[in-house]
């Protein structure tokens, strides 16, 4: 695990924390009250479905979870037409597709995130709420 100056937890997948740095900066520009997480195997460093080491073979995605009441709400409005399920244990709805972030109006950070990630694929999740995030291994980012 590797640290920035501060002591924040540098997710797995970037070069330096300087990397990190910029990416963090590029979710600003999401909505005020957006609260950020990363997921998945940045967080674990390993494939959850396989156990396979980050990067191994691959070019792993980052798996974000977002928590803003707005957007969750926004997104129940749209509902099951536009593609919108809420899964449960915890609440959640997404990964989110191409249609459904331009929907909510994320499309363009969308594809500043996956440029500051170096091309990695960058996928959504919206939770309802933060402690339902801490149910999985998690790293708070904003």
């Amino acid at each position: 695990m590797t640290l920035d100056k501060t002591g924040q937890q540098v997710p797995f997948g970037f070069k330096n924390p300087e990397a990190f740095k910029a990416f963090q900066k590029t979710l600003d520009e999401l909505p005020e009250g957006t609260s950020v997480f990363f997921e998945g195997s940045a967080v674990t460093g390993k494939k959850f479905t396989t156990g396979a080491p980050f990067d191994s073979g691959r070019v792993s995605d980052f798996d974000l979870a977002i928590v803003n009441d707005n957007l969750f709400i926004k997104a129940l409005e749209f509902g099951r037409n536009k593609g919108f399920k809420v899964k449960t244990q915890p609440n959640r709805i997404g990964p989110l597709d191409e249609t459904q972030m331009k929907l909510l109006g994320l499309d363009v950070i969308h594809s500043k995130l996956k440029e500051s990630a170096s091309g990695r694929k960058v996928s959504f999740v919206l939770y309802k709420r933060t402690v339902d995030v801490f149910k999985r291994n998690s790293i708070w980012v904003k």
